[in-house]
């Protein structure tokens, strides 16, 4: 019964490639951009091991959205989740339907970068995750921590965390936000802090798990040069929307 069903959502899934790759137009959801882990076959294993990848369509998290990608949501067309959602519910909404597959359909043949040098794999392609902020937020007047024009994202969709078009908070258990610099006078990334939230890593903090890397010169590697009990002062100032400053606009 399972494989029928996934042999007509194939079928459904040639028609959705075919009318996806006759526009440039991509579906309302896919304004939201965000990450996922999953192979083919040994699903279970590879979810309890994969680190957080992105974006959400890339279901397997091989950095190319492929057959494979909408396989794994055929395969699971029609279930539906009380509680966190699994990659292949791609939009998040409790269920895996249409929506998912056109989702997926939309970003068909997308391929995504490596981390920046000196950072660890998880935010791989983080600038097509979904962004923040409308606009690049300017240098803080007076300075910031963060000094320059920043962009923030998240590994999430846009449904997930704000799903009547109001977010809301706390974000879920597996969130990674990556804020990026471009320091003034420069025209490269120099900057790059990252907040991962990690189920009982530290209840104290919302379970947020904090890092900071910078740069001096585009062909230089990241270094850290900050974490955790250097961030929590200032972010202490956002509690009241997750310790995240910038809020989905």
């Amino acid at each position: 019964m399972r494989r029928a069903r996934s042999c007509w959502v194939l079928l459904l899934i040639s028609a959705i490639i075919l009318s996806c790759s006759d526009t440039d137009e991509r579906p309302p959801e896919a304004s939201g951009q965000d990450t996922v882990t999953e192979a083919p076959l040994e699903t279970e294993r590879v979810v309890a091991l994969a680190p957080v990848q992105a974006p959400r369509w890339d279901i397997n998290g091989d950095r190319v959205v492929d057959i494979f990608d909408l396989v794994l949501c055929s395969q699971h067309f029609g279930e539906t989740y009380e509680a966190d959602s699994p990659q292949w519910d791609v939009n998040a909404d409790g269920q895996v339907d249409i929506f998912d597959l056109v989702l997926v359909a939309g970003h068909f043949g997308e391929t995504y970068p490596d981390s920046p040098p000196g950072i660890v794999e998880d935010i791989a392609g983080y600038q097509n995750w979904l962004r923040l902020n409308a606009a690049p937020i300017p240098p803080a007047p007076g300075g910031d921590p963060h000094r320059g024009t920043k962009n923030v994202y998240v590994n999430q969709v846009r449904e997930a965390i704000a799903p009547d078009g109001q977010q809301q908070f706390p974000y879920p258990n597996g969130s990674v936000v990556v804020k990026e610099a471009v320091r003034p006078d420069r025209d490269f990334i120099g900057l790059i802090a990252i907040m991962r939230k990690v189920q009982d890593a530290d209840p104290a903090h919302n379970d947020w798990v904090f890092v900071e890397y910078v740069r001096n010169e585009a062909d230089e590697a990241f270094r850290e040069i900050a974490s955790d009990a250097t961030c929590w002062g200032c972010h202490a100032g956002a509690a009241g929307t997750d310790y995240v400053f910038t809020t989905l606009e």
